[in-house]
């Protein structure tokens, strides 16, 4: 028989109240992807006739959108303190796309797919035994239920190896990857990709590069406590008739800041790439955004939906 919880540590159920709020709030976060994936397409069909250089900002925008899906589904549930991760995932998305299309979009563009390359060599190299970044690998998993674990019998590690060697060799490729090779050899360890050509030396620099200093301290530096496990307290505990008390899973504050975190990382985000690549789509997302979304978005920002009694 299935393990039941302890219903006072994970409830199976909240207040009808409580879940009306949490439905609207999901359910307007789901509204921002649905419309985010419609900017996708546009985005694409805007990028017709280019090649590799448009990637980069069509996957990090995929993720972008990946992440605030996983807040919708999550805070429907009231799992709110774990939906404080991927806004932070998806706020160095978007500022990693503000900073390709800020400029020069074509060649940062490559920058991250010379990068991405030299990347998945690196990992090609480290889980085959064959190389001495394989047998230093091995080295350390000795030992460990990791041990003798053989990748090679999975992939084509050589295969792979080659794939990514061809594609590093395209005309293409070349100016992005002498730039990567100039600053491995003078920083004596691999570069980020926004580093190149000029670029900023670190996530901070980059988000004040773009614009985006105030984000970068709230969604990366604050919520870097429940990435790293160290903002356990916090939040968690609350005083009672003189009696400490420990807060239960799932429990629902704070869910108004998540939702308007993802809300205005979204729009930020679509306003910018609407802007820079498909500028005839923002008279569409002002009359969405007015219909769909600002009813919703100013209650949830200037007020306090859920109590913290409220379980």
């Amino acid at each position: 028989m299935p393990t039941q919880p302890v219903f006072g540590l994970l409830p199976d159920e909240r207040s009808d109240e409580v879940q009306r709020i949490l439905d609207a709030l999901a359910d307007g976060i789901a509204e921002v992807v649905h419309f985010g994936t419609h900017v996708f397409v546009w985005h694409n069909e805007a990028s017709a006739g280019k090649t590799d250089e448009v990637v980069p900002v069509a996957m990090m925008f995929r993720h972008l959108l990946e992440m605030l899906d996983s807040v919708a589904a999550m805070v429907k549930v009231s799992i709110v303190e774990p939906a404080h991760l991927p806004p932070r995932s998806a706020f160095e998305a978007s500022a990693q796309i503000e900073w390709i299309i800020q400029t020069d979009s074509d060649r940062r563009g490559m920058a991250f797919m010379v990068w991405h390359a030299h990347h998945r060599l690196k990992l090609y190299h480290q889980f085959d035994r064959a190389t001495q970044q394989g047998k230093d690998l091995a080295s350390k998993l000795a030992g460990t239920v990791y041990d003798g674990i053989d990748a090679s019998g999975k992939f084509d590690l050589p295969a792979a190896r080659a794939n990514m060697e061809q594609l590093l060799a395209k005309p293409l490729y070349r100016e992005a990857g002498r730039e990567y090779a100039k600053l491995k050899k003078t920083r004596k360890r691999s570069p980020q990709w926004f580093q190149l050509f000029g670029g900023p030396d670190s996530i901070e620099q980059l988000a004040v590069r773009v614009g985006m200093p105030e984000w970068y301290q709230i969604l990366y530096r604050r919520w870097s406590g429940v990435v790293h496990a160290t903002d356990v307290i916090t939040g968690k505990i609350s005083g009672r008739d003189g009696e400490t008390e420990i807060h239960q899973l799932r429990w629902p504050g704070g869910v108004e800041s998540v939702y308007t975190f993802s809300v205005s990382l979204a729009l930020r985000t679509y306003r910018h790439l609407i802007a820079a690549t498909m500028p005839d789509k923002q008279p569409v997302m002002r009359d969405w955004y007015a219909r769909e979304v600002r009813p919703v978005y100013h209650k949830v920002s200037s007020s306090k939906l859920i109590a913290d009694e409220d379980t």
